[in-house]
Protein backbone atom coordinates (compact mmCIF):
# COMPACT_ATOMS: atom_id res chain seq x y z
CA UNK A 1 0.00 0.00 0.00
CA UNK A 2 1.36 3.54 -0.76
CA UNK A 3 0.23 7.01 1.30
CA UNK A 4 1.02 9.78 -0.27
CA UNK A 5 1.58 12.14 2.58
CA UNK A 6 3.77 15.71 2.16
CA UNK A 7 5.12 15.15 5.57
CA UNK A 8 5.33 11.94 7.79
CA UNK A 9 5.85 12.52 11.69
CA UNK A 10 6.16 9.33 13.84
CA UNK A 11 6.31 8.37 17.54
CA UNK A 12 9.72 6.98 18.57
CA UNK A 13 8.48 4.49 21.56
CA UNK A 14 7.04 0.97 19.88
CA UNK A 15 6.79 2.81 16.46
CA UNK A 16 10.24 3.27 15.27
CA UNK A 17 12.27 1.77 18.08
CA UNK A 18 12.07 0.04 21.56
CA UNK A 19 13.04 2.21 24.82
CA UNK A 20 16.50 1.07 26.06
CA UNK A 21 16.28 2.16 30.16
CA UNK A 22 19.28 4.00 31.65
CA UNK A 23 20.94 3.39 34.98
CA UNK A 24 19.10 5.36 36.96
CA UNK A 25 14.96 5.16 37.28
CA UNK A 26 13.27 6.97 34.31
CA UNK A 27 16.55 7.51 32.59
CA UNK A 28 16.96 6.29 29.10
CA UNK A 29 20.18 4.95 27.60
CA UNK A 30 19.20 4.70 23.53
CA UNK A 31 16.74 3.07 21.42
CA UNK A 32 16.77 -0.29 19.90
CA UNK A 33 15.41 0.28 16.32
CA UNK A 34 12.52 -2.52 15.41
CA UNK A 35 12.71 -4.19 12.28
CA UNK A 36 10.63 -2.02 9.87
CA UNK A 37 12.01 1.31 10.73
CA UNK A 38 14.49 1.85 8.05
CA UNK A 39 12.00 0.52 5.44
CA UNK A 40 9.55 3.90 6.81
CA UNK A 41 11.94 6.20 6.97
CA UNK A 42 13.08 5.65 3.18
CA UNK A 43 9.64 6.94 2.34
CA UNK A 44 11.01 9.92 0.31
CA UNK A 45 8.53 12.60 2.47
CA UNK A 46 10.06 14.94 4.45
CA UNK A 47 9.79 13.44 7.86
CA UNK A 48 9.54 14.28 11.49
CA UNK A 49 8.80 13.37 15.12
CA UNK A 50 5.97 13.86 17.83
CA UNK A 51 6.91 12.21 20.42
CA UNK A 52 5.41 12.39 24.66
CA UNK A 53 9.52 12.66 26.15
CA UNK A 54 8.16 13.21 30.11
CA UNK A 55 10.94 15.70 31.73
CA UNK A 56 13.14 14.44 28.44
CA UNK A 57 13.84 18.11 26.23
CA UNK A 58 14.96 17.25 22.67
CA UNK A 59 18.52 18.27 23.63
CA UNK A 60 18.33 14.95 25.63
CA UNK A 61 16.46 12.48 22.89
CA UNK A 62 17.85 14.08 19.58
CA UNK A 63 21.80 12.66 20.63
CA UNK A 64 19.92 9.41 21.13
CA UNK A 65 18.49 9.36 17.81
CA UNK A 66 21.79 10.00 16.29
CA UNK A 67 23.55 7.20 18.16
CA UNK A 68 20.78 4.59 17.18
CA UNK A 69 21.62 6.20 13.51
CA UNK A 70 18.27 7.75 12.27
CA UNK A 71 18.57 11.55 13.66
CA UNK A 72 19.59 12.15 9.49
CA UNK A 73 16.51 10.95 8.59
CA UNK A 74 14.29 13.93 9.87
CA UNK A 75 14.63 17.38 9.43
CA UNK A 76 15.24 19.14 12.88
CA UNK A 77 12.70 21.70 12.74
CA UNK A 78 9.93 18.72 12.66
CA UNK A 79 11.57 16.70 16.19
CA UNK A 80 8.41 17.60 18.51
CA UNK A 81 9.18 16.78 21.78
CA UNK A 82 5.94 17.54 24.52
CA UNK A 83 8.81 18.65 27.12
CA UNK A 84 10.06 21.57 24.79
CA UNK A 85 6.53 22.66 23.29
CA UNK A 86 4.91 21.96 26.44
CA UNK A 87 2.37 19.97 24.89
CA UNK A 88 1.50 16.13 24.98
CA UNK A 89 -0.39 13.06 22.29
CA UNK A 90 -3.08 13.55 24.25
CA UNK A 91 -4.39 16.95 22.82
CA UNK A 92 -4.57 18.05 19.52
CA UNK A 93 -2.70 21.49 19.90
CA UNK A 94 0.85 19.26 19.21
CA UNK A 95 -0.09 18.37 16.11
CA UNK A 96 -1.85 21.32 14.64
CA UNK A 97 1.94 22.79 15.84
CA UNK A 98 4.06 19.93 13.86
CA UNK A 99 1.66 20.65 10.79
CA UNK A 100 2.28 24.42 11.22
CA UNK A 101 6.50 23.83 11.63
CA UNK A 102 5.49 21.74 8.62
CA UNK A 103 4.23 24.61 6.24
CA UNK A 104 0.76 22.77 6.58
CA UNK A 105 -1.35 24.31 8.69
CA UNK A 106 -3.89 24.88 6.05
CA UNK A 107 -3.19 21.65 4.81
CA UNK A 108 -3.12 19.42 7.74
CA UNK A 109 -4.18 16.09 5.58
CA UNK A 110 -0.77 16.61 3.98
CA UNK A 111 0.89 15.37 7.33
CA UNK A 112 0.67 11.61 8.28
CA UNK A 113 1.06 10.45 11.53
CA UNK A 114 2.41 6.80 12.79
CA UNK A 115 2.37 5.59 16.02
CA UNK A 116 1.43 2.65 17.96
CA UNK A 117 -1.13 3.99 20.09
CA UNK A 118 -4.88 3.94 18.94
CA UNK A 119 -5.86 7.12 21.28
CA UNK A 120 -3.03 9.28 20.14
CA UNK A 121 -3.77 8.58 16.32
CA UNK A 122 -7.62 9.51 16.97
CA UNK A 123 -6.34 12.63 18.40
CA UNK A 124 -4.16 13.09 15.12
CA UNK A 125 -7.11 13.02 13.42
CA UNK A 126 -9.39 15.02 15.44
CA UNK A 127 -6.29 17.57 14.46
CA UNK A 128 -6.97 17.34 11.03
CA UNK A 129 -3.60 14.24 10.33
CA UNK A 130 -4.57 11.54 8.58
CA UNK A 131 -2.91 8.41 10.75
CA UNK A 132 -1.62 5.34 10.83
CA UNK A 133 -0.78 1.95 12.84
CA UNK A 134 3.09 1.19 12.41
CA UNK A 135 3.46 -2.12 9.88
CA UNK A 136 3.42 -4.62 13.30
CA UNK A 137 0.15 -3.96 14.44
CA UNK A 138 -1.40 -4.11 10.97
CA UNK A 139 -2.43 -7.81 11.51
CA UNK A 140 -4.28 -9.48 8.74
CA UNK A 141 -5.80 -13.36 8.84
CA UNK A 142 -4.95 -15.24 6.24
CA UNK A 143 -7.62 -17.64 5.81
Amino acid sequence: MTIAAKVIFFDIGATLATVIPGDTPGSIKGFALLDWTLAMLRSGARLGIISNTGDFPGSKITPLLDEAGIKGFFEPDLLIYSKDVGHTKDTPTIFRLAAARAGCADDEHACLFVGEDGAERQTAATAGLRSLAPPVFDFSEAG
